[in-house]
């Protein structure tokens, strides 16, 4: 009998810790037994989708910088470079007497690649002529073009940048050996200690370089901030044969330049037609496409049921099979889901304002049954509830200002909005 009291007694306590772990960990869609019970299950909601191109975004500071170019055969032709500046390591530099040249290499740390890891790119590297004034660049307000001509070149160089293998190394580009005439500019800079006092006096010499590739294949991923990233100069004086390091960092401007060409893809004509609801779901990175989600008549269904509580509101898109015809072309590993203001400006979705965490709001691609998942119970129980108006959600690949990553998800009556309720 005392063995029994002790086994009913642990159950007890099992079962109390067990559920109360549970509860704390599903949070919002997760309700008192008895009301489970009464639960239902619908999944009719129309779901309609939209492509849109993306707004202005900050190509400012970013944690990467992108460079290359690939064609691709569901998003057409695309392209990445930047602008940097660089910075002096220490004031006061002094190179001393007999100061002479060796050469001067571009290092660039390569993190990732997207498309073909062994193609060949031109890499081109141009000095530009207009100082970067310290404003909040966006896409919409910047044109590379203006800051530099072709008569800037100073290095043209075929490269893989799969060579890197480890990813641990830069890859190097020497901007003198062919260029006499960069080396003879640099050598007088260089020689004259007034241009090295500060960082101030060095970029009024030395505005910055823009860095791009003109053959297609793949676009790598740099980290400028990394240590590996930064321009060497190699040079000899009376007394040594050494170098100098000329840093990339935090206090240097780098701006991402994006270029993209749809006119020759299927969806094009679709792009911002808020008239016709699309089939398929174009979503793609660096400033790309994205997806306008609307339930047009969520509220109105729900109007005439009584007052329903929410127990859970799964929004799923599944891949569309074209994702998956290009290996060279990664998919996204999480999506994004926000909502839009009456002005249009994004906001914050309620369920990850509340959770603050992603293991419930979702949005991570399902390898199992090829799908991103969402919860949005809270953002759907305010809709029925009438507490704020719907102007739509706005779906895009994460991380999108500095990954080129893209999807095709299926549309239109494919989307899934799978609602568990309980009439109150």
């Amino acid at each position: 009998m005392k063995n029994t009291k002790i086994f009913i007694l642990f159950f007890a306590l099992f079962y109390l810790f067990t559920s109360c772990k549970k509860e704390e960990k599903m949070g919002l869609e997760v309700l008192p037994q008895s009301e489970i019970i009464k639960s239902q299950f619908y999944d009719k909601t129309e779901v309609q989708s939209f492509i849109v191109a993306t707004d202005t975004f900050k190509i400012k500071n970013l944690s990467k910088s992108l460079i290359g170019e690939y064609e691709d055969p569901i998003f057409g032709t695309n392209k990445a470079g930047f602008i940097t500046q660089i910075n002096l390591s220490k004031e006061d530099v002094d190179f001393g007497e007999d100061f002479e040249i060796d050469s001067i290499v571009f290092y660039l740390n390569i993190d990732r690649i997207f498309g073909d890891s062994i193609a060949e790119q031109e890499l081109e590297i141009y000095e530009i002529n207009k100082d970067l004034e310290d404003i909040d660049y966006k896409e919409e307000d910047f044109n590379v073009s203006e800051f530099y001509n072709n008569d800037n070149l100073i290095v043209s160089k075929n490269i893989v940048f799969f060579e890197n293998e480890n990813f641990n190394d830069s890859i190097g580009i020497n901007m003198t050996d062919e260029n006499p005439e960069f080396k003879e500019k640099m050598q007088i800079l260089f020689s004259d200690n007034t241009n090295l006092e500060n960082n101030e006096s060095f970029l009024e010499k030395i505005k910055g370089f823009y860095l791009k590739s003109t053959k297609t294949g793949v676009i790598a991923s740099v980290n400028l901030l990394n240590s590996f990233s930064c321009m060497t100069l190699f040079y000899k004086n009376s007394e040594d044969t050494t170098s100098h390091i000329f840093n990339i960092n935090e206090d240097c401007i780098r701006l991402n330049s994006y270029e993209r060409y749809y006119e020759n893809t299927d969806f094009f004509s679709q792009i911002d037609d808020t008239l016709n609801i699309a089939e398929k779901i174009y979503l793609q990175g660096i400033g790309g496409l994205r997806s306008k989600i609307d339930f047009p008549e969520l509220f109105e269904n729900w109007t005439d049921t009584g007052k329903i509580c929410v127990n859970k509101a799964e929004l799923i898109f599944t891949i569309d099979e074209s994702s998956f015809l290009h290996e060279n072309y990664s998919l996204p590993d999480q999506l994004y889901l926000e909502m839009v203001n009456e002005d249009g400006i994004s906001k914050i979705i309620t369920d990850l304002e509340i959770t603050q965490t992603y293991s419930y709001f979702g949005g991570y691609y399902n390898e199992e049954d090829k799908t991103y998942k969402f919860n949005i119970s809270k953002y759907i129980q305010d809709l029925i509830d009438g507490n704020y108006k719907t102007y739509g959600l706005r779906l895009m690949t994460i991380g999108s200002a500095i990954l080129p990553q893209r999807v095709v998800l299926e549309g239109d009556n494919n989307i899934k909005l799978n609602l568990t309720y309980t009439k109150l």
